[in-house]
């Protein structure tokens, strides 16, 4: 009883982070596609999407709770002004910040499989779910993530869900087991296809079960689940199959040369997704924890008194977030919300070293260390928590952009304007010949590029020339965003949330054409 209600305090503060400011004006760089495909899915009433990029299954899932929405819409006899895509895209987003909610409950549930067949002797299972839940409620990733109506939150859930069939399948044996965790790992790489990496922690168990009491025909099981769950959520994949094999041609590209998304690109990958974690996904001394957890499991080095998974049980655990590591830390490409999966893992690890830490001080009698372990994991969670309450309280406030715009329709309605974007350098000379009064910057474009100008030599040299030359006249910012509090600037070679929300808005006067050096 008290663990289901210490889990249900839980989901209702993971679920009050997530459900603040899904009306916010500011955009995932990926949400518009999603959603308006849809849309697009719903309109046309068709399954074949006009790109598949992106996986799906989400779009699909996107597309009934639109028609839920829709169908709300007409029994209120269509009262209230409709905004068709600010509608969508919140209905949207409410699918989003479900996935996460859902993928909390998830992930106490994984904390406890695992540790079926542990060696313990004392009833901390609960105490380690509870804490891997609140781990996961407030992490800092994980909330910003579930704002979005990207696949990303439904595949990071679906992940979650068939690494724990997975084990279920290890411990207990049953084909139920065995074909449900292949067809949600089916269903993952139809969210996104990076999810079918989770196909690796079924196959393993299925391996390992052969050696005991498992049929031989699990793996096979397995490989048969996973293919129908990725017909279910990606049926154009086996209806037109050249574009399927296009898209993914596209995605392994995109992924290895980067393409328009240079910003988001860097030496070294592996290490900056770990100062990611350490920064903002987790946070330093919960990063620490899931860090220590680990190498505790893997030394095997517990006393039969302490919470420890089975062999067999933390193999499977463990292949799923090895094999993603590794293949997200061959590409050059980084994205932030990739990470967004291993946060259930990284919170299980964390919750178990902690509680085996706790529990080892207070056997010993050491109480100074025991209470300091205890308090440990609290202020920990102050660190993710406090972004994310900040979080929540920036998406209600003005947007920069619509900032910009007030002051555009009040002090230059009846100037000439160009907004300037990375794909758009055209010289100063050249706004001056074509008679712009103000050109309107963005911190997306210029703070990655000056953040590491050792990469991009010619544009920071460009940028800087830019602001020596033009004088500032309006500058529109949010501090919280500006600051280092959500991600240190020297990790913005990503699409980190310092970009995603509140860009500093900069308006340029253009120089006289006959101002001295003003066409350099």
């Amino acid at each position: 009883m008290k663990y289901r209600f210490g889990l249900l305090i839980i989901i209702i503060v993971g679920a009050l982070l997530r459900g603040v400011g899904l009306d916010a004006t500011s955009y995932h760089t990926d949400e518009k596609t999603v959603v308006r495909t849809a849309r697009y899915l719903l309109d046309k009433k068709t399954l074949e999407p006009k790109r598949m990029s992106y996986g799906t299954l989400t779009p699909y899932l996107q597309a009934g709770v639109l028609a839920l929405g829709d169908r709300i819409h007409h029994m209120r006899g269509g009262r209230g002004a409709k905004q068709p895509f600010k509608d969508d895209l919140e209905q949207a987003r409410a699918l989003s910040a479900f996935a996460g909610v859902i993928t909390i409950l998830l992930t106490a549930a994984l904390a406890r499989e695992m540790l079926k067949k542990r060696h313990a002797c004392f009833r901390s299972d609960h105490g380690i779910a509870l804490s891997a839940a609140m781990i996961s409620a407030f992490s800092f990733l994980a909330v910003q993530c579930n704002h979005y109506s990207t696949v990303d939150s439904v595949m990071a859930m679906l992940t979650t869900a068939a690494l724990l069939v997975s084990l279920k399948a290890l411990h207990e044996g049953r084909v139920r087991y065995h074909a449900g965790a292949g067809l949600l790992a089916g269903l993952a790489a139809a969210a996104k296809y990076t999810g079918g990496l989770v196909i690796l922690p079924p196959l393993l168990a299925a391996l390992i079960g052969r050696k005991h009491r498992a049929p031989r025909r699990n793996p096979a099981i397995v490989l048969a689940g996973g293919l129908l769950g990725f017909a279910l959520g990606m049926p154009p994949a086996f209806l037109t199959t050249n574009r399927f094999l296009s898209a993914l041609r596209f995605e392994s590209h995109h992924y290895a040369q980067g393409g328009e998304t240079i910003l988001a690109m860097g030496d070294h990958t592996g290490w900056w997704n770990l100062r990611y974690l350490f920064h903002t996904g987790l946070g330093p001394a919960l990063l620490l924890m899931a860090l220590f957890g680990l190498a505790w499991m893997l030394s095997r080095s517990s006393s039969h008194a302490l919470a420890f998974p089975a062999p067999s049980s933390l193999a499977v655990f463990l292949i799923y977030p090895a094999a993603c590591w590794i293949f997200l830390a061959r590409y050059p490409v980084r994205f932030d919300r990739n990470l967004l999966p291993l946060i259930p893992i990284l919170a299980v690890m964390a919750a178990l070293w902690w509680n085996n830490a706790w529990q080892a001080m207070k056997m010993r009698r050491r109480t100074a260390l025991s209470i300091l372990a205890g308090i440990a994991l609290p202020l920990a969670l102050l660190w993710p928590l406090s972004k994310d309450i900040v979080f929540d309280w920036q998406l209600r406030q003005t947007h920069t952009r619509d900032q910009l715009k007030a002051w555009i329709r009040t002090h230059a309605r009846h100037k000439k304007i160009r907004k300037h974007t990375t794909y758009h350098r055209a010289p100063l000379g050249w706004y001056q010949r074509h008679g712009y009064d103000y050109i309107i910057m963005s911190s997306h474009s210029w703070e990655p590029i000056l953040g590491h100008p050792e990469r991009y030599p010619i544009l920071a040299r460009f940028y800087k020339n830019m602001f020596k030359r033009c004088e500032i006249v309006a500058l529109f910012e949010n501090p919280w965003f500006a600051s280092d509090f959500f991600a240190p600037h020297a990790l913005l070679n990503s699409a980190t949330v310092n970009i995603y929300h509140g860009p500093t808005m900069a308006v340029l006067k253009v120089p006289p054409l006959d101002a001295p050096n003003s066409g350099e």
